[in-house]
């Protein structure tokens, strides 16, 4: 790739080469809409669908207590940026949920995604990975570790979720879940 083009750019074009190699080997299946797949196979067990995003719900402990709306924007205009226009082909990495017992889903992993697509009406679905077999707990350790490592969650965030955690007592004290996390 030239070194004259921006990162956007370069990350798009990836994405496109990705895409066409994706489907020259032939783990597409089953059309939603016209030029839209509900389902890409990656590697290992786990293949990423498109699930529509009414059936997500926010986490039921969540890791953020408060989204900016400019963070949710500046999501939306990437994922547009990144695709051309089209928000889903720009979407590089799949949220991560699990399903619920009602059939719906919660979300593990990706919340300013979701928000960019629900809050912008970006598009009907969203690229998902369904992991299976995770309890509440898990989810949120997830939800909390991938957070931590990609914009750090404020000590407010932590102290709220941790008190939420606490009162659903899934741990029975505040020293378990912040040992448990590596916080404060």
């Amino acid at each position: 790739m030239s070194d004259n083009l921006s990162i956007a750019d370069k990350l798009a074009a990836r994405a496109k080469d990705r895409e066409q190699a994706l489907k020259d080997n032939g783990v597409f299946s089953g059309d939603i809409f016209p030029g839209v797949r509900s389902t890409i196979a990656v590697g290992g067990e786990e293949e990423i669908k498109l699930i529509p995003i009414d059936q997500i719900d926010e986490p039921d402990i969540p890791q953020r207590w408060h989204y900016p709306e400019e963070e949710v924007s500046a999501m939306a205009q990437a994922l547009l940026s990144e695709g051309d226009g089209n928000a889903l082909a720009g979407q590089l990495q799949a949220v991560i949920i699990r399903e619920k017992d009602n059939g719906r889903y919660e979300m593990i992993e990706g919340l300013t995604r979701l928000k960019a697509f629900k809050n912008h009406h970006l598009g009907p679905v969203i690229k998902a990975v369904i992991r299976s077999g995770v309890d509440g707990r898990s989810a949120f350790r997830m939800g909390f570790k991938a957070n931590e490592k990609r914009n750090p969650l404020t000590d407010y965030d932590k102290g709220m979720s941790f008190a939420k955690l606490i009162e659903r007592k899934t741990y029975d004290s505040s020293a378990k879940p912040c040992c448990r996390f590596g916080s404060f």
